[in-house]
């Protein structure tokens, strides 16, 4: 037994000075298998009939320092295969980086939506299909109606199961998020997380998900509005949106494993997701719900 075990030993020691490591430092080290990360995209073609919006950022940094700044002077073209939209960034100082369609125009149910964006002598692609509800939208998952000091409360989880289609939920007070000539949402609206829900179409392993610091009361007076706009998501774009959800409202904290990179439709190391989603506005009155 001895002898084995000396023998065992010899042996692993003669394999670990065999092997010699070699330190390369971070920022050397090649994650994107010779093609770096310069951009990161958001924004998409919607079914709203209005300037679409794409927004082009540099990636942000682990230490927070730098990075995540807006990106100018882009050539941005989306095509539906038949019609070519222009887009130019805004001319506001406060919205760098942001470009809109230079003509309004909405997108179409079952149609697929193509990006090309030329920016530091690189070319990114990108495309997404369309898709409808393939069932009646469903109510508010509200939970409990809460009435305090004059207000009215509607609790949801922020994230609910066991839905037809996965469906991602934008609802605001109507008078904040819209644009009051053309009823249309203001871009602070459809770039903030603050009232973003999920409808997932499956049902979690118990434990998995926990709800209850997922939940997320919609306050108002019972003359207010909130308005409700139902987006859909593609098979690929709902792969994109889980995995960012994987990173942030389900992480395990320190217990997690170490982050990867999250799945994209856009070519040549961009990061992000240009998405294509038919949106069904409805409002909530709150008087509705006054006891």
């Amino acid at each position: 037994m001895n002898f084995r075990f000396s023998l065992l030993f010899a042996f692993t020691t003669f394999l670990m000075s065999a092997c010699s490591l070699t330190e390369v430092p971070l920022e050397e080290f090649n994650f994107n298998d010779g093609i770096s990360t310069e951009i990161v995209v958001y924004g998409g073609v919607t079914s709203l009939d209005s300037s679409q919006v794409v927004i082009l950022k540099t990636p942000g940094t682990w230490g927070g320092v730098e990075g995540n700044k807006p990106i100018s002077d882009a050539e941005i073209v989306v095509s539906d295969g038949v019609k070519t939209y222009q887009y130019d960034e805004s001319k506001d100082t406060e919205e760098k980086g942001v470009y809109y369609s230079k003509m309004p125009f909405k997108g179409e149910i079952g149609a697929t939506y193509s990006i090309r964006i030329d920016w530091n002598d690189r070319v990114y692609t990108g495309q997404d299909r369309m898709k409808g509800f393939e069932a009646e939208l469903p109510p508010l998952p509200i939970t409990q109606v809460l009435s305090e000091r004059g207000f009215i409360g509607l609790e949801m989880f922020r994230h609910s199961f066991g839905y037809d289609d996965p469906i991602k939920l934008k609802i605001g007070l109507l008078d904040s998020v819209t644009n009051t000539t053309l009823g249309l949402p203001i871009l602070s609206f459809f770039t903030s997380r603050m009232y973003d829900f999920y409808l997932h179409d499956f049902f979690p392993m118990e434990g998995l998900y926990n709800s209850e610091v997922n939940i997320h009361p919609l306050w108002g007076r019972p003359h207010e509005k909130y308005v409700v706009y139902y987006m859909s998501m593609s098979d690929s774009y709902y792969d994109f949106v889980y995995e960012m959800l994987s990173e942030s409202d389900w992480s395990a904290g320190i217990l997690k494993s170490n982050p990867g990179n999250i799945s994209t439709n856009l070519s040549s190391g961009a990061r992000g997701y240009f998405f294509a989603t038919y949106i069904s506005a409805d409002t909530v009155n709150m008087m509705d719900y006054s006891k």
